[in-house]
């Protein structure tokens, strides 16, 4: 999802948006062996609709990802469930672990933002309800970024 002018390719479609998407519901990783995984926004087979997040709001990351070219100066703004962990744990990826910048989570994507709106994230979940959660580990515990 690039910005394309004749040959020329600009900017990613998130560096102008204030929100993150969960990556995870809307697809990420097409090697085959992630295939099971892939929801691809098919929303009837997300597990938990009322505690899956599709979107919330955040900031950029702190770095962009250095496999990145060197002409996209902004990260993806999503978060991103580490597919490697998933399968090494039955827990879900939470927000959580996004807030805590564990390994379960994909670095260099985005970032909560708790200046936005004191201290809360707004979050919508996959069951169509909206949510104002406090950005604090306990609270983001229960916004799930995997769905198994």
């Amino acid at each position: 999802m690039v910005v394309s002018i004749g040959s020329f390719q600009t900017l990613f479609w998130s560096t102008n948006s204030d929100f993150g998407m969960n990556e995870g519901v809307f697809g990420y990783n097409y090697q085959i062996k992630y295939a099971p995984r892939r929801l691809a926004g098919n929303l009837a087979r997300v597990h938990r609709p009322s505690e899956t997040m599709l979107f919330c709001d955040a900031n950029l990351a702190k770095t962009v990802e250095p496999s990145f070219p060197f002409s996209f100066q902004f990260p993806w703004i999503t978060f991103t469930p580490a597919l490697e962990t998933l399968s090494a744990s039955s827990s879900p990826v939470t927000l959580a672990d996004a807030l805590a910048g564990s390994s379960r989570v994909m670095p260099n994507r985005a970032r909560l933002d708790p200046i936005r709106h004191r201290g809360r994230a707004n979050i919508v979940f996959a069951d169509a309800h909206v949510e104002s959660v406090m950005i604090t580990p306990a609270s983001l515990q229960r916004v799930c970024l995997s769905t198994r």
